[in-house]
């Protein structure tokens, strides 16, 4: 028992830390957070962001069809998201701002 709470103690304190230095300082948050990457842009697969979040081309695909995408050319952009989500954005236009803060890999 008493190791059990040792343990649990051990956990949180460093959850803690973590989020109060997470809180203070910037560079900290972008050493241990995810960034959203951009896996499609303009009904183009970016191949290089795919291996490098090893996300695979039918896990995208089938994020397309969960959003109702009709042809792969009325997709503005695919992001994996911090959370580990894959956010579809589609339609005419797509506005700068909703890719704001996202990566991109070359």
């Amino acid at each position: 028992m008493a190791q059990a709470l040792i343990a649990i103690t051990a956990l949180l304190s460093i959850q803690y830390a973590v989020s109060r230095t997470r809180a203070k300082r910037d560079d900290f948050e972008g050493i241990i957070d995810n960034t959203p990457t951009l896996l499609m842009r303009d009904g183009e697969f970016l191949e290089a962001a795919l291996t490098r979040t090893r996300t695979s081309r039918s896990d995208v695909i089938a994020k397309l069809r969960e959003a109702n995408v009709l042809h792969v050319s009325e997709v503005r952009a695919v992001v994996l998201e911090a959370t580990g989500d894959i956010s579809v954005l589609h339609g005419e236009s797509l506005d700068d701002v909703l890719l704001y803060g996202v990566k991109t890999v070359a």
